[in-house]
């Protein structure tokens, strides 16, 4: 109930507000293309990565020793690397697309029209 009147608040006049000497709509461009990817593989890396790690060195899937709900069927040699680097596919195309979305916001942002009234000042400058 605190951040959505906040954030639509934000959102009406992003062009003309900065935070820290960076504008509203670099901020919303750049979070939204760059930075909410990037957050989806930090933690798609935390939570499956490390596991996939495990599993592709002991070429086992799941990794030895690691406890599952039911039982499961062990996948060796080839088979276990490929379910071992899926989560590894899924960050790449997540970093990829960041490094594409870096791109795309920085040219939205030069596209983006000039605010109009009086600049809004929030945090730091």
């Amino acid at each position: 109930y605190y951040f959505l009147p906040k954030f639509r608040e934000f959102m009406a006049h992003a062009e003309c507000i900065e935070i820290a000497s960076t504008k509203g709509m670099e901020i919303i461009f750049f979070g939204l293309f760059v930075g909410f990817p990037l957050l989806t593989a930090v933690i798609i890396f935390i939570v499956q990565g490390l596991r996939a790690i495990r599993a592709f060195k002991a070429g086992q899937y799941p990794p030895p020793n690691e406890k599952v709900f039911q039982q499961t069927a062990y996948k060796y040699g080839v088979k276990a690397k490929l379910f071992a680097a899926a989560p590894f596919v899924l960050i790449f195309f997540l970093v990829g697309f960041s490094i594409w979305g870096g791109y795309q916001a920085n040219i939205l942002v030069k596209q983006t029209k000039t605010c109009q009234s009086q600049t809004h000042s929030m945090g730091l400058n």
